[in-house]
């Protein structure tokens, strides 16, 4: 007898919280504030996010895939293109990296090389060319610390020997998929023409020549996801 009235309040109290939480869930009231308290956090992140969106610079490495870049007055010719961020590779070299932006302008891509927070560096590529175009052999370029070549004689203009680096090639900013290459880096008088010799793991070798467009010539339209 009192083993089957404890049962039955047992099961009285399992049914009084069950339908209080039932209860509790369908409440319209309670849907709304839940409602109201998302939509809340929602806006508030959304503000955060905006403030720092615009507190942070537009430089170019700061610029995702889908960024629009334009660039005005680009080298001798004084070339003017807009395209849009189709890629971005990584270069390291001990604690130093930089990055390699491919922008597309209606199928021809131009790769934009850029320091890390810092447009007072961009070079862009204008052609690319192969050791032939500059009479020269890749055995001239075997190892970093052995250079052979101290100056380059290209259309008309004299590149000197700058520097030559170990570096690392993070494709599409994979880094853990890393290829390694060598670079040397050669400049006219001025340091805006670089001729930029790179050497990859396989022997191959990509020669860009470049002109270096100082950041009042950028103008970046960076992509929701730069931050």
């Amino acid at each position: 007898m009192a083993f089957g009235v404890i049962m039955l309040l047992l099961s009285c109290l399992c049914a009084y919280f069950y339908y209080s939480h039932v209860k509790g869930k369908l409440d319209p009231q309670l849907i709304d504030g839940q409602n109201s308290r998302n939509a809340e956090l929602a806006a508030k992140a959304a503000q955060m996010r905006a403030k720092v969106k615009a507190q942070q610079p537009k430089t170019l490495s700061y610029a995702s895939v889908g960024s629009f870049v334009k660039m005005q007055d680009v080298g001798l010719k004084m070339l003017s293109f807009d395209g849009l961020i189709k890629d971005k590779h990584i270069f390291k070299n001990g604690l130093m990296r930089w990055y390699e932006l491919d922008v597309d302008q209606g199928g021809q891509t131009f790769p934009v090389e850029t320091k890390v927070r810092d447009d007072k560096f961009v070079y862009v590529c204008l052609k690319q060319l192969d050791l032939n175009d500059l009479g020269l052999d890749k055995e001239d370029f075997y190892q970093i610390n052995q250079n052979t070549v101290e100056a380059i004689h290209f259309e008309g203009t004299v590149y000197q020997f700058k520097e030559s680096l170990s570096a690392t090639f993070c494709r599409s900013g994979n880094e853990l998929e890393p290829e390694p290459c060598l670079i040397w880096k050669y400049a006219d008088p001025s340091g805006a023409l670089v001729l930029s010799v790179r050497r990859w793991q396989d022997a191959s070798f990509s020669i860009l020549s470049q002109v270096r467009v100082r950041d009042s010539q950028i103008s970046l339209l960076l992509n929701e996801t730069s931050l």
